[in-house]
């Protein structure tokens, strides 16, 4: 994701260690009180990422604890976002001064299942988009990392039909008018970055 450093936005991944809940901290264990233990550990990993990319950004790490709605609380002048999968997780992160919002999300990178298409592509995506990317979670990461994105300047849920990908453009438009880049790495795993200027609100 190249294109996220010209931004000044950090991205980090890591792989799942056994012993990673360990890493929540005490103000952060509250949050997952009621998770399972691979939950835990799932999520202390993101934090693991994403307080090594707080230091990078000059910033003292510190808890990431989640809010009501389930959004991760940053720390003032950060803004930032974690997602995970069965075994790795990942973050992004930077300056609120940059003026922008970011969402990040990521998935194996395997076929949706049976009867999810429908589900997440818009009309006029079944009709722009071949078989192969509607079946593909292409879609899928990108509208997610969009809902992340745009969730905590509105705080308003988004459904995958609420949100059209334009992925000539690498753009994302949602039905309440804001607009997002989209940036995508594939490997084993697909990962899709979201970015939304504020000015774009």
């Amino acid at each position: 994701m190249a294109h996220a450093a010209e931004r000044n936005i950090l991205v980090g991944h890591r792989f799942v260690q056994p012993n990673d809940d360990l890493a929540l901290r005490a103000d952060e264990v509250g949050s997952f009180s009621n998770a399972i233990a691979k939950v835990r550990r799932l999520s202390g990993a993101a934090r693991i990422v994403a307080r090594t990319l707080l230091r990078q950004l000059g910033v003292s790490p510190c808890s990431i604890p989640k809010d009501g709605k389930g959004a991760p609380v940053w720390p003032p002048g950060v803004v930032g976002s974690l997602a995970h999968t069965d075994d790795i997780a990942v973050a992004a992160v930077a300056l609120e001064s940059n003026g922008l919002s970011i969402g990040i999300d990521i998935e194996p990178d395997v076929d949706l299942p049976d009867g999810l298409t429908e589900i997440v592509a818009t009309p006029n995506e079944l009709r722009r988009y071949h078989d192969g990317i509607l079946r593909s979670r292409l879609l899928f990461v990108a509208k997610e990392a969009v809902y992340k994105a745009t969730f905590p300047l509105d705080r308003r849920f988004l459904d995958f039909l609420d949100v059209e990908i334009d992925l000539d453009k690498r753009l994302a438009r949602t039905r309440n008018g804001m607009n997002c880049q989209i940036f995508f790495a594939r490997g084993a795993h697909l990962a899709a970055l979201a970015i939304m200027p504020w000015a774009d609100r």
